[in-house]
């Protein structure tokens, strides 16, 4: 079995609190970006059952949808916050894995976290809802709901009461949340992205708290601000990383050409 990801003891700011110490401007602090997706124990994004928003639903401890799963990033955080304990529940059927010895996107194997208790698993949607302890009547008129929009259903394309638009492709073999076995995760909002850290020009030169270049010190990836704004785009971090991850060490190393 994966071993659990522990986030703890993971980045801590520190190469912005040394930039900082030698006078470096820090831009956007105030900002950082959520997920709803973070484990109940550690908030890190291990043991995440789902694969894309089109395979899977959000319920709260009342078994009730509450937002758009397809949406913003921020506004399902947001939505999140609003219900019980601030705990949800991700909802989805075999689709995604068929044979249960599939991974999921940290290279876990979804019966590995059951058999840890960090997923669940059940041949029908009524035991689902007794092992999740969510009200059985509306869980299950959650789920009917949601199908009723996907491929099939007789509110095929259109969106939903939460404007969602992402529903499972006609091509694949299950439309909907309907074939067993079924899964289920706990999830919890959690820190994914800051937007904040130490100011930089177009050559990654580090600047101090007057707009002028502190000579010898570059920086790129997370430990800088002001590069995506408020809200960062899917794949955007990654790109800026290796861009500005390029350039900066080009500078450092005198390189001219």
């Amino acid at each position: 079995m994966q071993e659990q990801q522990n986030t703890s003891s993971n980045v801590t700011g520190d190469g912005i609190r040394m930039a900082e110490e030698i006078g470096a401007n820090l831009i956007q602090m105030e900002n950082i970006q959520l997920l709803p997706l973070g484990d109940p124990e550690t908030g890190s994004l291990s043991g995440n059952i789902g694969h894309g928003a089109t395979s899977f639903i959000f319920v709260n401890k009342e078994g009730e949808r509450f937002t758009d799963e397809g949406g913003r990033r921020d506004d399902m955080t947001l939505a999140l916050f609003e219900q019980t304990d601030n705990f949800m529940y991700m909802i989805m059927d075999s689709d995604t894995y068929p044979e249960g010895t599939e991974l999921n996107n940290f290279g876990e194997h979804i019966n590995d976290l059951v058999d840890a208790g960090r997923a669940y698993k059940a041949d029908s949607l009524e035991e689902l809802a007794g092992m999740i302890g969510v009200p059985e009547e509306t869980f299950l008129a959650s789920i009917e709901e949601y199908n009723r929009h996907c491929p099939g259903g007789d509110l095929e394309g259109e969106p939903d009461e939460f404007g969602r638009t992402l529903f499972t492709d006609a091509e694949k073999k299950n439309n909907g949340i309907n074939t067993a076995p079924f899964y289920a995760a706990g999830r919890v909002p959690t820190v994914h992205h800051t937007m904040g850290g130490v100011e930089i020009n177009e050559n990654t030169e580090v600047l101090d708290t007057q707009g002028n270049v502190i000579p010898g010190l570059y920086a790129a990836g997370e430990v800088t601000g002001g590069i995506h704004g408020t809200n960062h785009l899917g794949g955007n971090a990654l790109t800026e990383t290796i861009v500005f991850g390029r350039i900066a060490g080009r500078n450092a190393a005198g390189y001219t050409r």
